[in-house]
Formats: C-alpha cells, structure tokens, sequence
C-alpha cells in the first residue's frame, strides 16, 4: 500500500482506542514516538515500510506474527499542529510486536507511552492497559480548578468541567476525570456553596458528569479527506 493511501482517524479518541487494542489484544509492546513535518510525512512513511512492511493486511500481519517474525504498525494523529515556529507536524507512532532493528523502541513495560503531552498508556491496578492522564497535564488542570474556586468563577469552572467531560473516557482518564470533578465539587463547595446560586453547592455538570463511561468508538474517517493523501490534496488546494 502507498503511504498516500493510509487511512486517518476520525478522531484523537479513535487513533487513541486503536493503540490501546493493538497493545492489549495483539501483544504490540514496542514503541517509537516522533513528529514529523507534513512536508516529509509521506518518504518518511515510505522508509518505515521498507524497513518494517507497516502496510500489511490485517490477515497477512497474523500470518506473519505466526511464524514468530515481528509485525509492526503506524498511527498517525487524525491532523498535524503547527509547533512554536509555526510549522505543521504530525504525531507519529510505530507500535511493534518485537524491538525492531535500526529503531530506537522502548519497551512499554519499562517506558510509559505519552501522547500529546496529555495521556500515558499503562497498566492500571489490575494488570490491564489503559490510557490515564499525563501527570504534568493533570496537575494543570488541578491548578486551573483551584484558582477557579478561589477567583468564584462560575462560568470558568463550568467551561474547564465542560472540557473535562469532552476527554476520551478511557477506563484510567474516566478515573482522573472523576478525580477532578470531586476536587471541583469540594473546592466550590467549601468556599461558595451559600452564595453561589447552586443546588447543594454542586456545581453545574459535577453530578452527571461524575457517571461518566467510555462508550464505542468508529475508528476512521467517513468524510473527505479519508485518506493521508486526501488530506495532502487539501491542503494544496488551500494553500492556492
């Protein structure tokens, strides 16, 4: 397959469940991170599967994990972001059964994966992967609800709850979000629960939000630009 063929994911939550199957279900426990300029995203693409075959059939990687060869396999980020200079670079991941050869992979047991600089894929209490937030976002986030809470900031609060309840609700990111929610619901309680107007001293989203489930996800695109070279193709005709 032509790396312009690669499909995109529809969404940050797709791209993050497909990781998430490839490593509980299919024994990827292997792993290199990079972000790669648009410009280069495709010869790169192109030099990894010729090192790597990482456009192999679904039925044709069994055959060859099987034998005891290793499969490996690319995620892409469902679009680019532009860096502090201002070029565009997409979010690269290549998820392996084994250490590959001329690759410098990192052994998810030992090394957590950390994508976006906001989740971490690790195994939870009970043994199984999920991804949790990352703690440097996490704490972020804790700092934005306390200084809310202090400031009184009704509208604020309920915007950053509002974000809370837009993340992917992975079985460990469900848990922190929850963290959250408490933390959001003590903080505005304890200070402004008299004047603040809300029932009980909730404030508005805590209480449904703190029942928050993952639910399906569709993993890709069923809109144009389906595909990596549809995207390119876009961006070309924007660009005039």
């Amino acid at each position: 397959m032509n790396s312009l063929n690669l499909r995109l994911f529809r969404s940050q939550t797709a791209v993050l469940s497909a990781i998430l199957r490839a490593v509980s279900n299919a024994d990827y426990r292997w792993f290199t991170i990079h972000e790669v300029a648009v410009s280069k995203l495709p010869a790169v693409l192109e030099r990894i599967d010729l090192k790597h075959h990482v456009f192999l059939s679904s039925s044709y990687r069994a055959a060859v994990k099987s034998t005891g060869h290793p499969v490996a396999q690319v995620f892409l980020a469902p679009t680019p972001k532009a860096d502090a200079l201002g070029v565009e670079r997409w979010l690269l991941v290549l998820l392996s059964t084994q250490k590959l050869k001329a690759e410098q992979m990192f052994d998810l047991e030992v090394k957590s994966l950390v994508w976006d600089e906001k989740y971490l894929l690790e195994r939870s209490l009970d043994g199984r992967w999920t991804w949790k937030l990352e703690q440097s976002f996490f704490l972020k986030v804790v700092e934005n609800i306390q200084e809310l809470c202090r400031l009184r900031d009704h509208a604020g609060l309920s915007f950053q709850l509002r974000r809370i309840a837009e993340l992917p609700m992975f079985a460990g990111v469900r848990r922190d979000a929850q963290r959250l929610l408490l933390l959001a619901e003590r903080g505005w309680g304890k200070r402004h629960a008299v004047n603040s107007g809300v029932r009980s001293g909730r404030v508005a989203w805590v209480e449904r939000l703190l029942y928050l489930r993952g639910a399906a996800v569709k993993l890709y695109r069923d809109e144009y630009p389906l595909t990596l070279g549809d995207w390119l193709e876009q961006a070309r005709e924007k660009q005039g």
